[in-house]
């Protein structure tokens, strides 16, 4: 079964599976087989989530890893995950890895000023699950 590319800013997800088309159809199988679900979560969602771990949790993601924290809320608020359940989400990409300058900073104060708008792009964003504060 061919796959085809989605359009999202996660680079991570964004993979037609060329060459191992396999993976892609062996995944599904086990979701169903398990009783499990699969759902999309939106770029905002995702992005709301890295920022909300930023800067409530001290830990900066790349997007990828956000949308494991989207993807929780999401089946949350759809009832697939109750209010009192655990659930565990993995976090494994540093943020820094998706956060590349447009350039190598020349000096160290140039890599201050990056430092300072990573901090400017994830500060004073908070990420809700979707419900107001």
């Amino acid at each position: 079964m061919p796959w085809s590319r989605v359009d999202t800013i996660v680079s991570g997800l964004d993979d037609p599976l060329q060459g191992y088309e396999r993976d892609g159809a062996l995944t599904l199988k086990t979701v169903r087989e398990s009783g499990g679900i699969a759902l999309a979560v939106s770029d905002k969602d995702t992005l709301e989530a890295g920022r909300f771990l930023a800067q409530d949790e001290g830990i900066f993601v790349e997007p990828a890893a956000a949308t494991s924290i989207a993807g929780a809320s999401v089946a949350r608020q759809l009832g697939h995950i109750g209010e009192s359940e655990a659930v565990v989400c993995l976090l494994t990409g540093h943020g820094l890895k998706y956060q590349a300058p447009k350039a190598e900073p020349e000096s160290v104060a140039d890599g201050a000023e990056l430092i300072r708008a990573i901090e400017r792009d994830v500060g004073g964003h908070g990420y809700t699950g979707g419900r107001t504060r």
